[in-house]
């Protein structure tokens, strides 16, 4: 298989990989908040997946606009673009990260004052055996 084969097929699986990922972790962080507003028996919230939806859309974005051009001509980023255009794109993508981790943080308090105005408690049972720590849940009590 020629060189220029095996990278588009790189490039357009790692393009697949990012665009579906971000829309996945981001899906679920949404269906997660409906939850807590349909006041669901049980809701689940994890803050650092808040982090993904803006934090990881700048990285997305960048892939999107950047990585046809190298599908198209087979070549690796590096040997298409610029040093200081990957800068760029490498600065672009901490703003949006840094951005992410302020949202995050905000959404995360928005998140807990709803919990009490809802009448969520932790639910140590629930959460005795997740495996990650990442997602917590809550149970309604009232």
């Amino acid at each position: 298989m020629p060189q220029q084969t095996k990278v588009r097929i790189a490039g357009a699986c790692l393009l697949l990989l990012m665009v579906g990922g971000w829309f996945f972790i981001s899906y679920t962080a949404l269906q997660d908040y409906l939850d807590l507003l349909n006041h669901k028996h049980v809701v689940t919230f994890s803050p650092v997946v808040l982090l993904v939806p803006i934090g990881g859309l700048g990285a997305v974005l960048c892939a999107v606009v950047l990585f046809p051009k190298t599908i198209w001509y087979g070549k690796r980023f590096d040997e298409i673009y610029s040093s200081k255009m990957i800068s760029r794109v490498n600065r672009i993508s901490v703003y949006f990260i840094l951005i992410g981790v302020a949202f995050a943080a905000g959404w995360t308090y928005h998140t807990f004052d709803l919990m009490d105005k809802y009448g969520y408690v932790y639910s140590d049972e629930l959460n005795r055996n997740a495996g990650t720590s990442i997602y917590r849940k809550w149970v309604k009590s009232r």
